[in-house]
């Protein structure tokens, strides 16, 4: 089965070995010094995106390392729900394509699985 959301086909599209991705579920809202240096991947749903989208802000304006490219991945259920949109796209205009942002916008009448 395929889905048609964003992030499931980015995960399908993925060739074995192509890039590894380090899974962290849970834990602090803050990044080290060390991850704010390499690849990120932020997953974000509605409000949720509130403490990933401090933490990217923050690695940018530190100073991004050589290494720092960074993908945010943001879903909510209308597009007046993606909170922060406006500032997540003046930091990718800023970082020249080491930032990209993903909004996607799910059907209002969907409930999740039944």
């Amino acid at each position: 089965k395929r889905s048609a959301h964003p992030v499931a086909q980015w995960l399908h599209r993925a060739e074995a070995g192509e890039a590894a991705a380090e899974v962290r579920l849970g834990g602090g809202f803050t990044a080290t010094a060390e991850e704010e240096a390499g690849p990120m991947l932020f997953v974000a749903g509605g409000i949720g995106i509130t403490p990933l989208a401090s933490i990217l802000g923050h690695a940018w304006e530190a100073g991004p390392a050589p290494g720092f490219r960074a993908l945010l991945l943001h879903s909510a259920v209308a597009p007046a729900e993606l909170a922060l949109r406006a500032d997540v796209q003046r930091l990718e205009r800023r970082a020249a394509g080491r930032v990209r942002s993903v909004a996607h916008v799910t059907d209002a009448e969907w409930r999740g699985r039944e």
